[in-house]
């Protein structure tokens, strides 16, 4: 089993999904021409497969 990434709950990231999730009561899709923003503490509730690619911002 992989080890879950560790994100800074204060920061934002911008992300590459692989499959569809909610986050609150909004539904995410992965679409390859856009990248969400989600916040650190939101991502670790997040399924770790659903995460192609996570970058910090600024």
């Amino acid at each position: 089993m992989a080890a879950k990434p560790k994100y800074k709950p204060a920061s934002q990231y911008e992300v590459e999904l692989t499959q569809p999730v909610t986050v609150g009561r909004q539904r995410l899709l992965p679409r390859p021409d856009l990248k969400h923003t989600i916040k650190g503490s939101v991502l670790e509730t997040l399924p770790p497969e659903a995460i192609a690619n996570a970058r910090e911002t600024d």
